[in-house]
């Protein structure tokens, strides 16, 4: 079975803390599944404003393509209008590729983007 991708509306839950509102499954051959939020959190300097987090109240963003070969999405900041961003996945044999971009439609400068990866991803 070649990797595939799905969304859970399960992890979209009501309950800010537990809210994973870019969730992506990621079933491998070999068995098991990756849970991928991408971004858990994307925020830029001064300030440590917010782009995007991942107790963003949106319903699941992610649109699955090929019977889950691939997977995309295109969301705008909820927090900093006129910021977009975009992601999309495809699985290629045994590997997954994510390709993440940002876009900014404002006049205002973003210094010092960075994205935070939650601690749940320390033992990857």
């Amino acid at each position: 079975m070649p990797i595939h991708f799905y969304v859970d509306p399960a992890t979209n839950y009501s309950d800010p803390d537990a809210r994973m509102a870019y969730g992506l499954h990621v079933v491998s051959p070999w068995g098991g599944t990756v849970f991928i939020n991408l971004p858990e959190h994307l925020e830029y300097m001064p300030g440590t404003r917010g782009i995007a987090r991942h107790h963003d109240e949106r319903d699941i963003v992610w649109q699955i393509e090929g019977g889950g070969e691939s997977a995309h999405y295109e969301a705008e900041s909820l927090s900093e209008p006129g910021v977009f961003f975009r992601a999309e996945a495809r699985a290629e044999g045994a590997r997954v590729h994510f390709l993440f971009s940002i876009r900014n439609e404002t006049r205002s400068r973003l210094a010092c983007i960075r994205a935070m990866f939650c601690h749940d991803y320390g033992e990857m």
